[in-house]
């Protein structure tokens, strides 16, 4: 008889082999007795070459790993099965599984070690099973990592987010400023054109009372009166003009300083001539505090000078009539300082940082009661500055007057500086003049104060004809201008050198550019001086003394 199915023979070693989770059963000493296929692959290993081996002979840790816990879990875990006889859960676990080259595989199981009894109730072997969850943790690791980059990209866009608000907002407080710095710009180019029409109408006006004076042959009281109010605007004229140009030579650094060991004495007193006029005619009271201590600096005379006169003339200008100024020099601190103090009107705590800036009156002061350009205290900051020295301004407040303090470094020893002067009115014997200017005006003018002042003078237009005058006049000094039409000052000098007949020449540079790159140019090119246009009528009869008393040749 054939025994039905359900009578037939089980095989429980192929059923156990066959198992698709990993299996080994170890005996209590936690050797190795049988393993199934599923384990074998699982482990990359033989059966042959792991049965009948202790567990932890045929997988250690991890050398590699000093943080692996593998193998002490397992134990833990066999040994409270061995010990208690009941069934113990592991819980997830990483496993490196040694490769047949030596190397490891990450491998992520739980365990599950359950007791098996012999008849008497003895342990007699456990069987380990393993629940291979490695992709499980892998796509775990995956999700984490996608995680974490989620918030590393969240806390990257948040700070990104934050750091486009800030740069936001710095580009819209760029713009306010620029649009403000705009503002005071286009608030100044007006003001400019008012300060130009000005003194541009006073000539105007006297001009025609001149003329109209010559026509009646009026008595000289009219002339005088055209002729001082000329002077007067083309000197104020001047200064528009010169502190427009000071200011953008030193933002080019086109500002060489002459220094030279200078009394500070000597330059509050340069500078309350400047200023004394105005302080005279707004009926202001004047207080002058000097130290009898020798105070010495080393910088440029004219510069300085310039810094104190325009804290002189700021501080009269917006101190009322009969009002009050002091100034005073001497050494504190290892410094030499000059401060300037008045009554006035005051600086508001809100201007007060920007006082110093550029176009800032034109801001503040748009009714232009008080007149120039708003430049003054920009430059003294920036002279200042260029000696290596500081500047305050300081103020209690509108209507309670200001006080500003420029300290300077004290030189190591006091010295004098000499001055070439020859007097206060020149005088020469008379010389042959040739004036080389393209202007017809300016050339016909500087002409007639020679020819007043006795010399012999002649006037060319442009190069070529000074080069005949020159033949034909024999010229000792020859005024020329450097901004000529067809070639430059420089050209006509050598063209003039070329000469025999000019060769004891005394070139005289006449020139609207006064930057100390121009000056190196004048004398590159073998100008004996350099006058800056409107020149000085008292500086033009100096020169000629010297160039007289010098019988300077070239």
């Amino acid at each position: 008889m054939t025994p039905s199915k359900s009578q037939h023979p089980l095989n429980f070693r192929r059923l156990f082999e066959s198992a698709p989770e990993p299996y080994l059963v170890l005996d209590p000493d936690f050797t190795i007795v049988a393993v199934n296929d599923a384990y074998l692959e699982a482990t990359l290993t033989e059966r042959d070459a792991i049965v009948g081996r202790h567990i932890f002979d045929v997988f250690p840790d991890n050398p590699d790993d000093p943080e692996a816990t593998g193998v002490a879990n397992l134990r833990a875990s066999l040994e409270t099965v061995r010990r208690d006889k009941v069934a113990d859960t592991v819980a997830v676990q990483k496993y490196d599984i040694r490769r047949p080259d030596g190397s490891f595989e990450t491998r992520y199981w739980s365990p599950r070690n359950s007791p098996v009894f012999d008849d008497d109730g003895e342990l007699c072997e456990i069987i380990h099973r393993v629940e291979d969850v490695t992709e499980l943790m892998r796509l775990k690791e995956k999700e984490n990592s996608l995680e974490s980059s989620v918030t590393e990209m969240e806390a990257e866009l948040y700070d990104r987010s934050q750091e486009i608000q800030r740069k936001n907002r710095r580009l819209e407080e760029m713009a306010e400023l620029a649009r403000r710095e705009s503002r005071n710009k286009d608030q100044f180019l007006a003001m400019l054109g008012h300060e130009l029409r000005n003194p541009m109408a006073a000539i105007s006006t006297a001009t025609y009372v001149l003329k109209d004076a010559r026509d009646q042959q009026a008595p000289n009281e009219r002339l005088d009166w055209g002729l001082d109010i000329i002077e007067r605007q083309l000197k104020h004229l001047s200064r528009l003009v010169n502190d427009l140009l000071d200011v953008a030579r030193i933002n080019e650094g086109r500002i060489e300083l002459q220094r030279e060991p200078v009394q500070i004495n000597e330059i509050v007193r340069g500078a309350l001539e400047i200023a004394r006029p105005l302080i005279n005619k707004r009926n202001q009271s004047l207080d002058i505090f000097l130290s009898d201590e020798p105070a010495t600096v080393i910088g440029d005379t004219t510069r300085l000078t310039q810094v104190v006169s325009n804290l002189l003339n700021n501080a009269s200008k917006y101190t009322p009539k009969g009002g009050h100024i002091a100034v005073g020099a001497g050494v504190e601190n290892g410094l030499l300082f000059v401060e300037v103090t008045d009554n006035g009107k005051g600086i508001d705590a809100e201007l007060l940082p920007h006082v110093f800036d550029m176009f800032r009156q034109a801001e503040v002061s748009i009714d232009r009661s008080q007149g120039g350009l708003g430049l003054g205290l920009t430059l003294v900051k920036k002279l200042v500055e260029m000696h290596d020295g500081t500047v305050q301004a300081s103020s209690e407040g509108e209507g309670r007057g200001s006080r500003f303090v420029v300290h300077l470094p004290l030189a190591s020893e006091a010295s004098t500086p000499l001055d070439k002067t020859a007097g206060d009115e020149p005088t020469g014997r008379a010389q042959r003049v040739l004036v080389v200017d393209d202007n017809t005006d300016a050339a016909a003018s500087l002409a007639m104060l020679l020819r007043v002042d006795g010399h012999q003078v002649e006037v060319a237009q442009d190069g070529d004809e000074a080069v005949d005058l020159a033949e034909s006049f024999s010229p000792q000094v020859v005024l020329l201008d450097i901004a000529l039409p067809d070639y430059d000052g420089y050209e006509v000098a050598h063209r003039l050198r070329q000469h025999t007949s000019a060769n004891s020449l005394s070139l005289v540079a006449v020139t609207g550019y006064d930057d100390a790159s121009d000056r190196r140019k004048s004398d590159e090119a073998g100008f004996a001086y350099h006058l800056v246009k409107p020149i000085n009528h008292k500086r033009l009869r100096q020169v000629l003394q010297w160039i007289s008393e010098e019988g300077q040749t070239t």
